[in-house]
């Protein structure tokens, strides 16, 4: 009875969310939501308000934003529909950490120095 043909493709479905090649995968929309970007997102929130009590440069701060901010949601984004509250939220955090939590100075980002992308550019 091991190896019957009627056993070969039953399994259970999970409840929780999978985690397939470092992404969470679930029926529940708003648990992949939480699972593949909020918690990268508080990550790195807190990654970058380490470096907010330095003096950085605007160019430091923008390397820092590319490097240490918007690397660890990519590779989830390129997999996964990215909600636009999530792109809205990215681009909040990466203001503040750019601005050290205070009002922008820029309105808008072209192709300057600093040539900071959106997160909805990538």
């Amino acid at each position: 009875m091991k190896h019957s043909p009627s056993k070969i493709l039953e399994f259970k479905s999970a409840k929780d969310p999978i985690k397939v090649l470092g992404s969470f995968l679930s029926y529940n929309q708003n648990k992949n939501v939480e699972e593949n970007f909020m918690k990268r997102i508080r990550k790195m929130k807190t990654e970058l308000n380490l470096w907010l009590s330095r003096d950085l440069t605007l160019y430091g701060k923008s390397l820092l934003a590319k490097t240490l901010g918007v690397s660890q949601l990519i590779y989830a984004a390129s997999m996964l529909s990215v909600p636009t509250p999530v792109i809205k939220n990215v681009q909040a955090e990466l203001f503040n950490f750019l601005w050290k939590n205070k009002k922008d100075k820029m309105k808008k980002l072209g192709k300057g120095v600093l040539t900071l992308l959106t997160f909805l550019q990538w």
